[in-house]
């Protein structure tokens, strides 16, 4: 696995890579866009391969959340993962499924809590318009 520490980049390389994205297809330029503001943040890049195997410790920290809860959901099997001896190994593209998965059930949770709450907003003004 590689990285890419943020520190090693001055402001004039950000704005050069933003300069150089500005003449790219525009999925070149979110990409190169994307890296600058990971950069501009101090926000630690990892390269990582798609068949690339992962510790329990290393997927937990790049999904932000405990070991003990990644290990829950890989008991209830919502990540797939493989035995070495018994140490657990999750592939990469099986890791970064299950969070564009879990990402979408928040914007759909999201959507409609939105929804839910401008409804609610309608009916206690029709009840108002009613007293």
């Amino acid at each position: 696995m590689k990285t890419l520490d943020p520190t090693e980049f001055t402001p004039a390389d950000v704005e050069k890579l933003e300069e150089v994205a500005s003449s790219l297809s525009p999925q070149a330029k979110g990409f190169i866009r994307e890296i600058a503001d990971y950069v501009r943040s101090g926000e630690t890049i990892y390269l990582l391969h798609k068949d690339e195997e992962l510790t329990p410790n290393e997927a937990a920290e790049r999904l932000k959340m405990s070991r003990t809860h990644l290990c829950k959901l890989l008991d209830r099997g919502e990540i797939p993962f493989r035995k070495v001896g018994t140490h657990r190994r999750i592939l990469v593209s099986d890791l970064v499924a299950f969070n564009e998965k879990r990402h979408a059930a928040q914007l759909e949770l999201a959507e409609r809590f939105a929804h839910h709450r401008e409804t609610t907003t309608v009916s206690n003004e029709s009840l108002a318009d009613l007293l």
